[in-house]
């Protein structure tokens, strides 16, 4: 029984329909990526005509990198004969990885946003309680956007699987491992950026 668990094949339209999720968020990552330069604050470094935002560039680039190991393993998951179908363990193994790369977009868009509104609390006109109420409510959309895609999606996936426990289990493992590595990345990018911005009216920075 534990054999047939191991090795139950699912259907490849199951693999393609998150290749096309990859495909947009690898759109979204480089026009993200391609529209960092515009925005404020960041770090000015001889050589380069503009600010380098160096958490917002990581989180950025290491979407990009999860998306395509992503698409990476999703393709290998799929076998070469003519029933067309994928690996069950390949394809938990990609959900988590797709999961983690778009959480790492859901970040880099998010603080982005979150960089315009810490400028417009420097120099706008709007009233402090407006821009307090416009704040809170990027915080909670992007909040409830990303505990989706980092919890919520996997869970998903785990409990779907067709896999033995123990595989399972070593796949949150490993899951739990790369969130603690990209989080160990992001505060080494934020704290290379230096100094936050200034954020007047009692506001905290995103």
């Amino acid at each position: 029984m534990k054999g047939s668990i191991e090795h139950t094949r699912v259907a490849i339209n199951t693999m393609r329909a998150r290749l096309t999720i990859l495909g947009f968020n690898l759109a979204i990552i480089t026009f993200q990526l391609s529209n960092t330069r515009r925005l404020g604050g960041g770090t000015r470094i001889e050589g380069f005509e503009t600010t380098v935002h160096f958490s917002t560039g990581v989180v950025l680039l290491t979407g990009l990198a999860l998306s395509i190991s992503s698409m990476v393993v999703f393709i290998s998951s799929s076998s070469f004969d003519r029933e067309g179908t994928c690996d069950s363990r390949m394809l938990l193994a990609g959900d988590f990885l797709m999961y983690l790369a778009l959480s790492q977009t859901v970040s880099g868009f998010f603080s982005s946003y979150g960089r315009v509104l810490d400028i417009m609390s420097i120099s706008a006109q709007t009233g402090d309680a407006a821009l307090y109420a416009l704040r809170t409510g990027i915080l909670l959309v992007g909040a409830m956007a990303w505990i989706l895609v980092t919890y919520v999606g996997p869970i998903v996936s785990f409990f779907r699987s067709y896999q033995a426990r123990v595989s399972k289990l070593i796949h949150v493992a490993g899951y739990l491992f790369l969130m603690t590595c990209i989080s160990q990345l992001w505060w080494a990018a934020h704290q290379l950026e230096g100094a936050q911005m200034p954020t007047p009216n009692g506001l905290m920075p995103l």
